[in-house]
């Protein structure tokens, strides 16, 4: 279990209080693999991630404190590390949706895309050979 007392900051966010529970039941593969045996993502639990990330304010404002290509800044870049455990240990690593998701992160902070629902970024990401459309709406 990850030991979080250092990090009292942290406790406004109830994700980062359900880390813990999360880690106890999470089906994370840590295992070393090729890329070649990791399967795609389907296209709904990637946008499922992505509208978990956008309705966290915090989150968003981490992502959007930088440029797209800029640096983002160490405290922002800690709670976004913080928030990736939570993510990985909610939504599992069999694929890589949850890098998928956080990869478009940046431009839906900087306004790149309106939003989880914009048709660019859908054909965004159906374009990725690591996404395929599985046809199911996002959760």
């Amino acid at each position: 279990m990850t030991d979080k007392s250092m990090f009292t900051e942290m406790d406004q966010y109830q994700w980062f209080n359900d880390i813990d529970d999360l880690e106890k039941v999470a089906k994370v593969d840590y295992s070393v693999r090729p890329w070649t045996d990791i399967p795609p993502a389907p296209l709904s639990l990637v946008l499922t991630i992505i509208k978990d990330m956008t309705s966290r304010p915090e989150i968003m404002a981490a992502y959007g404190s930088a440029p797209v290509n800029g640096q983002i800044e160490p405290e922002e870049s800690y709670l976004l590390s913080w928030f990736s455990d939570y993510l990985t240990y909610k939504y599992g690593n069999e694929t890589q949706a949850v890098d998928e998701a956080k990869s478009r992160m940046r431009k839906l902070a900087n306004g790149v895309f309106s939003g989880p629902d914009d048709p660019k970024l859908r054909a965004a990401l159906i374009a990725d050979d690591d996404i395929y459309d599985d046809g199911e709406p996002a959760a």
